[in-house]
């Protein structure tokens, strides 16, 4: 049987991660090929990224994002936003989780035409959502990048395609080059004119899954 993976975002850490480490096996069935996009690999480098270093990107909108949380001096960003999304008092986690996801509305923002995302303003997607990438965040999606990389050996003779937006910035390129090179399998395409996810990404993944599908039904 022939199992093709495919997944994005948060994907990465906590399903293919798992996956890598495990010689990428699904159900019992050995998967044959992978199609990734959004790629974003665990480590609290990229956690630092994303709320701490962004900064120099969007100053306003992360001094907002700062503020939101609640930071005592000398602490962790990430941490400072698991005590509000984690708070007793449900208002105090809805409106934690709204902040939240402005600060990822903002992070996304850069491809031209962007338009913000709209479910990030309903409040009971937006406590879900900032519950569940909070909770992972802090704790490194459970994983070290040196072990996910050092993984990638088990993967090695797997294909895949890694599909990425080089205006994703909230996820680094030097990340998702590391993977590419820790993977003599993989395949790595750059839309110069996308970030987190657009028409062409949808049509790259496609047309990779559909390559491999036509591969194996010649």
């Amino acid at each position: 049987m022939k199992v093709v993976i495919t997944g994005g975002a948060g994907f990465l850490g906590k399903k293919l991660a798992r996956r890598m480490l495990e010689g990428a096996s699904l159900g019992g069935q050995r998967v044959s090929e992978l199609v990734l996009a959004l790629i974003h690999v665990p480590s609290h480098f990229e956690v630092e990224w994303i709320t701490e270093h962004m900064r120099h990107v969007f100053p306003r909108e992360w001094e907002e994002f700062e503020a939101a949380s609640g930071r005592k001096p000398g602490q962790r960003l990430i941490d400072a936003w698991y005590e509000r999304i984690t708070h007793p008092d449900k208002s105090v986690r809805e409106a934690a989780a709204l902040a939240w996801c402005r600060w990822e509305n903002a992070h996304i923002s850069l491809p031209p035409g962007f338009t913000p995302r709209a479910r990030y303003t309903d409040p009971e997607f937006a406590l879900m959502m900032g519950t569940l990438v909070i909770h992972y965040w802090k704790h490194g999606s459970f994983l070290d990048k040196a072990d996910v990389l050092a993984g990638m050996s088990r993967i090695a003779h797997i294909p895949g395609v890694m599909i990425h937006g080089r205006l994703d910035i909230s996820a680094p390129m030097s990340s998702v080059w590391a993977l590419h090179q820790n993977w003599p399998g993989s395949r790595l395409i750059i839309l110069d004119d996308e970030g987190h996810g657009g028409p062409r990404m949808v049509e790259e993944i496609n047309k990779a899954v559909a390559g491999f599908l036509q591969q194996a039904n010649p």
